[in-house]
């Protein structure tokens, strides 16, 4: 963490300023301090430069396990990330994030909520913005910055362990707000997170995020052909399920929410945003979570994404897809 992120930083729990109390410096880096409140009195660490402003850390017991229970499952899936995702699926859904991300024209101070292993992160730094990379997931933020140093881009990135809806940052600092691959969906509190999204845009600030969504089409058409008709009935009768990952024997599950068109566009309505677009990604084909060596999609998958392209933003096609994505403006 670099002294002048003390100026962008708030306390996640009230939004006051912080103190810092600086116990150790590598370079231009503070490694490792603390960070306090005066207003709350809660207390925040630093721990190999990276400022960890998680809302577990602010004593919330009632809600604590949940965002404890997300961070476990995000450090240890933080190995597999780069593995599982590697397969066409999810490489053509990132050409289109990155293609909405390019639509919406990154300059100056940006943000990159739920950063993940920086696929985003990495790219936004090398448009030469300044980044502010943020994540629950310690792990996951380790292996952005190892991948940053890796390409030289360090000096461009400021790295934040924190949730999404709990947003640690002073109002009005950022050109650019980005949530990539469903980092709202662990948001437990998501109208406050979409709050303090269009909070800390400055004036004719954008956003681009991604999301799981609950109406999925692909997934309801392989519930039906597979006779497996249990999972729609809860789909429609929740929006609120779980992620799940396995390590060894060791079962890891994330709290997760699903969104509709309808509700993310009043969401982002409620936070001060005007200009709203959704589209779908993954309409015709589900995603997958496992390593293939090849990442261009080939046949009828080909012809199929070909046709979403063409799709992606029109009715009733932008409310079906696996995930949701979403470009809006202040």
């Amino acid at each position: 963490m670099r002294e002048e992120t003390l100026s962008i930083i708030a306390c996640p729990l009230c939004g006051n300023s912080l103190t810092l109390n600086v116990k150790k410096w590598w370079k231009e880096h503070i490694w490792a301090g603390m960070l306090t409140c005066e207003k709350c009195r809660n207390s925040y660490p630093i721990v190999e430069g990276i400022p960890d402003l998680n809302l577990s850390r602010a004593g919330k017991s009632l809600i604590k396990y949940k965002y404890v229970q997300v961070e476990k499952y995000y450090n240890h899936y933080a190995a597999v990330h780069d593995i599982n995702y590697h397969n066409p699926e999810l490489y053509y859904m990132r050409k289109v994030e990155n293609h909405v991300i390019s639509l919406s024209r990154p300059k100056g101070t940006v943000v990159d909520i739920g950063c993940g292993t920086g696929k985003q992160t990495l790219f936004l730094a090398s448009l030469n913005c300044k980044v502010y990379a943020v994540d629950i997931s310690r792990k996951m933020l380790l292996t952005t910055r190892r991948k940053a140093y890796s390409l030289g881009l360090q000096d461009k990135i400021e790295f934040i362990q924190a949730s999404a809806d709990y947003l640690p940052f002073q109002e009005g600092v950022f050109d650019r707000a980005y949530s990539i691959f469903g980092a709202y969906n662990h948001a437990l509190n998501f109208r406050e997170g979409f709050n303090r999204l269009g909070k800390i845009l400055k004036r004719n600030g954008e956003t681009v995020i991604s999301v799981l969504n609950q109406y999925r089409l692909t997934w309801w058409l392989y519930s039906i052909f597979t006779f497996k008709t249990t999972w729609i009935k809860k789909a429609l009768k929740s929006k609120q399920t779980y992620l799940r990952h396995r390590v060894g024997r060791k079962k890891y599950k994330a709290w997760t929410h699903l969104y509709t068109y309808d509700e993310i566009k009043q969401l982002l309505r409620d936070a001060g945003f005007r200009s709203i677009y959704v589209g779908s990604i993954l309409i015709f084909f589900k995603p997958e979570f496992k390593y293939t060596p090849q990442t261009e999609l080939k046949g009828v998958k080909y012809l199929l994404g070909k046709i979403e392209d063409k799709l992606r933003w029109l009715p009733p096609f932008n409310r079906l897809g696996t995930y949701l994505i979403v470009w809006a403006k202040k």
